[in-house]
């Protein structure tokens, strides 16, 4: 018998009772199921009870619903999986409270399969479940945004914990705002303001805001919107929070300045309003990237380098079919230094840009850079921030982690770069010792295996470069009309025989041509203990905004099938 189990989360700004109300009761999901995925099912009828549903092909019995826990499962008890060879076919749905106002969906698959059918293994698949999941009947999110002012915490508390945050704003944004009147209230919980906009700001007039916490010792302060203003546009909830946070000098411990925290939650009718009227919420896009990469050298002698110009010098020697020049126009690599970079014609959208140090952390060696002039600024950006964190790992590893943070208008969004991307994971444990294991997938042996086991899905593979090692270079052929693809190419681009893992990206055809900037395969053998292991497999990709509808495309069959053929080789040899 084989056996596994996939699962997929997702966070929602929901309270974790309202999720249940609707994944707890049968009628209620079912209808949100129909509504949701219309591509996949056609109908669903309570055949009997509460919970147990009669699909087109096969029935599914409720067999636990628990509301003090908010877990539910079902198994499906006739047709479908079971005709395939499943001898158990079971969901749960498991709603947990991350805290007041936020939830996790948990959606599991899990499942028993006969040896001989293994090849209905790709009927396993999680998107169903992940689309349920997405369909909440809310839109909410979250914007939230940091400044560091050269000002005692205490101080600014005393602007921002009182009337004379309004008073300032009033005075200060007079394009925005017409006048703020306090309605109610001396600045403490419970004052109601009603703030007047300038016509042709906003799509509304004015709005009350409610001041719903005001803590003197923490430094916070929230607001709800509580009449007219965002909620006559569908949002249901709209709430502005500013917390003070002091920072401190390293060396006297002293109040040297402090970080104004602004943060915008929000919750927006997803039926009766389209997202256009998020754009009430803020004129930016904005958003972030990250990228890391894991080297074998420590964390100090790398800091060495991104932590002074030395980067500079070498990313203008090695990049030299993107970057022409760079200038350092003032500065020794702390924080104020200036670096004016001219990029060779054609390698972007623009011709050049300055960017300014704005953090030099040796200690926790982090460093920032805004650009502060050309460049992106002319593509409608109001922000973009370059920071690297070089941290580490053990005596001799360490990790470059690279982010950008940017901040776009509107009117410029097509200038955003941005892309979707995503990680699944899959893990079968079985018994064979994790080395035995490794030796079949960290060699050219699982190749064989796969091209020998899953012929109803790949036509042949070629090795085309290495003997399985780093560089390593295959083709893959697949079987006509199984992927939207004829074939593709792939790299291995780490072999880790000490930690057990190897990892694959796509770098010709394929998914490539579908979108997706990258498509990286990661096989992880975990050993649990002499004689037991697990196959981790993971999926992570990036693809274009313009193609996100081919995000359905990735999947984990294959790898949960390849997984099951490498337990079925190992426990019968």
């Amino acid at each position: 018998m084989v056996s596994g189990q996939v699962f997929h989360e997702l966070e929602v700004k929901a309270a974790a009772n309202k999720v249940w109300e609707i994944y707890g009761n049968a009628q209620e999901l079912g209808k949100l199921v129909v509504n949701n995925l219309k591509g996949s099912i056609q109908k669903i009828e309570v055949v009997e009870g509460d919970g147990e549903f009669k699909f087109k092909s096969h029935k599914e019995k409720y067999t636990k619903v628990d509301n003090e826990k908010r877990v539910k499962e079902v198994e499906v008890i006739e047709g479908g999986y079971l005709e395939l060879g499943f001898t158990l076919y079971r969901v749960r749905f498991e709603i947990i409270e991350k805290d007041e106002g936020c939830s996790i969906i948990k959606s599991t698959i899990e499942y028993d399969l006969k040896d001989d059918s293994v090849h209905n293994l790709p009927a396993v698949t999680l998107d169903p479940l992940a689309a349920i999941a997405l369909a909440e009947d809310m839109v909410s999110g979250q914007v939230s945004h940091e400044l560091e002012v050269a000002a005692p915490a205490a101080k600014v508390w005393e602007i921002y914990g009182t009337l004379h945050l309004p008073k300032l704003v009033e005075e200060n944004l007079t394009t925005i705002l017409e006048k703020i009147e306090v309605v109610e209230g001396e600045g403490g919980v419970g004052t109601v303001l009603n703030l007047h906009f300038v016509p042709g700001v906003f799509k509304f007039k004015s709005y009350k805001e409610k001041y719903t916490k005001v803590d003197d010792e923490k430094l916070v302060k929230e607001a709800e919107v509580v009449e007219g203003g965002y909620l006559d546009f569908g949002f249901t909830f709209y709430r502005t929070r500013f917390e003070i946070i002091e920072k401190k000098d390293d060396e006297t411990s002293a109040s040297a300045s402090s970080i104004i925290k602004s943060t915008i939650e929000y919750e927006v009718k997803d039926d009766e309003y389209s997202a256009q009227n998020l754009s009430l919420n803020t004129n930016m896009v904005s958003g972030q990237l990250s990228h890391e990469l894991e080297i074998k050298a420590p964390a100090s002698q790398v800091w060495e380098l991104y932590g002074t110009l030395r980067i500079a010098k070498l990313v203008e020697e090695q990049l030299k079919t993107v970057i022409e020049k760079i200038d350092i126009v003032e500065g020794d690599g702390g924080v104020g230094t200036i670096v004016h970079l001219n990029f060779v014609p054609g390698a972007t959208r623009f011709k050049s840009y300055k960017e300014k140090f704005t953090k030099v952390d040796n200690e926790l060696r982090v460093k920032e850079a805004d650009v502060m002039e050309g460049g992106y600024l002319e593509l409608g950006f109001t922000l973009y921030r370059v920071r690297f964190e070089i941290i580490e790992k053990d005596e001799g590893c360490s990790i470059i982690k690279s982010t950008i943070e940017y901040e776009l208008k509107d009117d410029y969004a097509e200038n955003n770069t941005n892309m979707v991307s995503g990680q699944l994971c899959h893990e079968l444990e079985f018994k064979a010792p994790a080395s035995q294991v490794w030796e079949l997938c960290g060699t050219l042996r699982l190749v064989k295996l796969i091209e020998e086991q899953l012929k109803s899905v790949i036509e042949k593979i070629d090795v085309v470069e290495g003997d399985g090692g780093v560089g390593t270079t295959l083709h893959l052929d697949f079987v006509p009309g199984v992927a939207k693809f004829k074939s593709l190419k792939e790299k291995f681009t780490k072999i880790d025989n000490e930690q057990r893992v190897k990892e694959v990206e796509v770098v010709e055809g394929g998914f490539l041509e579908l979108g997706f900037t990258l498509y990286r395969i990661r096989l992880e053998i975990i050993e649990k203990d002499e004689d037991c292991s697990i196959i981790k497999s993971t999926i992570e990709y990036e693809i274009k905004d313009d193609y996100a509808e081919n995000v359905s495309l990735v999947s984990l069959d294959a790898l949960a099938a390849i997984a099951l053929i490498v337990q079925n080789h190992l426990t019968k040899t």
